[in-house]
């Protein structure tokens, strides 16, 4: 891997999406329409040993997330990316082309069999929190007794939509009553999991420095006393911070990134990146709005969009109080 591929990687995903709509009313949760573009681009196969790069091409998927993130697009980035690694475990249970997303659940519960078997194994309760949720995609449950590959639309299965401010990505729980998963053996769900975290902090990071950039657009360009009010000091060195505070969360995500690719501390890795970026970026972005004259607030200007998704960011993984248990548990104090 190379710095210049990885530069390219991301400006074909970025061309691919496209930027999110200045003026937009509300944003178009419909992701699945393009996921064919994304497939294309190696979302179904990326981490995937065989037919991708592995644990190697993690810097890529981080890309592909952060490009997601900064178009604001709906598509569940941190949920699909990890599945793209267990294609070859899946045999010919799914296509390439099939969307499967990893759901956390530590809320479902077997039947007791043999979890390495590959029949079909009942099981009940509820899944964590599942982002961009839609019946054409599968659903690797990651559950105690090992991790089972459920079809989205299976009998005893619903949908519950949760609550969230994040306007630009629809939040479910499954429900589960006797549904059949099939069961895939042996998978890593440390890994699994780190990269899911490593994503979801990819994504807030990359919706903060779409709000600062939006911000200092704004600043060149809004006037007062017939000056852009950019020229201000008081605007001039809050930007300058939250610009320095961004880069410094970039340099994180990409430290958090090598250290999970080489296995080396990357819990601790994660829960620094983790514990800077819940604190900073909601505040950021909330600032960036005041910046705004408020104007952020508004439908039609949409900074308010990167606000909600960083908060629900923070809200999927427990935010900053538990990153800081992570952290402190990590570094063994």
């Amino acid at each position: 891997m190379t710095d210049s591929a990885l530069a390219d990687f991301r400006r074909s995903v970025a061309r691919a999406v496209g930027a999110p709509s200045p003026t937009p009313v509300r944003p178009d949760r419909d992701w699945l329409a393009d996921w064919p573009t994304l497939t294309a681009l190696g979302a179904g196969t990326l981490l995937d040993s065989d037919t991708g790069g592995g644990q190697e091409a993690l810097p890529f998927a981080v890309a592909m997330a952060t490009e997601l993130a900064r178009a604001l697009h709906p598509a569940p980035a941190a949920a699909l990316l990890p599945a793209s690694g267990l294609r070859s475990g899946l045999g010919g249970a799914i296509t390439d082309e099939t969307p499967v997303v990893v759901v956390d659940g530590d809320g479902v519960r077997t039947d007791g069999g043999a979890p390495r078997t590959r029949r079909p194994r009942p099981a009940d309760g509820e899944t964590g929190p599942v982002v961009g949720h839609e019946p054409a995609v599968r659903v690797v449950v990651l559950t105690a007794a090992g991790a089972a590959l459920v079809a989205g639309d299976a009998a005893g299965l619903t949908a519950r939509e949760e609550v969230t401010l994040d306007e630009t990505r629809a939040v479910h729980r499954l429900a589960m009553e006797g549904v059949e998963g099939r069961w895939i053996g042996d998978v890593d769900e440390v890994r699994l999991r780190r990269q899911t975290a490593l994503l979801v902090a990819a994504d807030a990071v990359a919706a903060t420095a779409l709000a600062v950039d939006r911000t200092v657009a704004y600043a060149r360009e809004r006037t007062t006393f017939g000056a852009p009010i950019g020229r201000y000091q008081a605007v001039q060195h809050r930007l300058v911070e939250h610009a320095i505070a961004v880069q410094q969360l970039e340099d994180l995500v990409v430290s958090a990134t090598e250290a999970v690719v080489a296995d080396d501390a990357p819990d601790r890795a994660l829960a620094v990146l983790a514990t800077r970026c819940y604190e900073r970026a909601p505040a950021i972005v909330s600032d960036c709005i005041q910046l705004t004259g408020g104007l952020g607030f508004t439908w039609e200007h949409g900074l308010h969009f990167a606000l909600r998704r960083v908060v629900a960011d923070a809200g999927l993984v427990g935010g900053a109080r538990r990153a800081r248990r992570d952290l402190v548990r990590a570094a063994g104090w």
